[in-house]
């Protein structure tokens, strides 16, 4: 995405694009937060929500996968990593930061 790209999209899309990304890479490794987030690609104004989103789902993750699992035809695991990541954040934008539904289907669905 080009610099001028990036400047179009509010930061809080980059934000939930950025901890889509790192929530998948903290399944494969055990890199630290920043470093998983790529914090030195992401916009000043991105940062702290990406890190809440991903520190949060990674607090909360058990709830979060408890509340999907009646939603879900299969389990959780059998999920392609990125979309795991997306439902969880989702679920934790909905239920923890009490995020409007339409922003939250909208967005991530738009991620994918």
């Amino acid at each position: 995405m080009s610099q001028a790209a990036k400047n179009s999209v509010h930061p809080r899309t980059l934000a939930r694009r950025a901890a889509i990304r790192a929530l998948v890479a903290l399944d494969e490794s055990d890199a630290p937060l920043a470093v998983a987030l790529g914090e030195d690609k992401l916009p000043q104004s991105a940062r702290p929500f990406a890190r809440e989103l991903v520190s949060g789902v990674c607090r909360t993750r058990a709830k979060l996968d408890l509340a999907l699992k009646p939603l879900l035809k299969k389990p959780l695991e059998k999920l392609d990593a990125p979309v795991r990541a997306a439902l969880r954040l989702a679920a934790y934008e909905r239920c923890v930061l009490s995020t409007r539904i339409e922003a939250v289907a909208d967005e991530y669905a738009e991620a994918m």
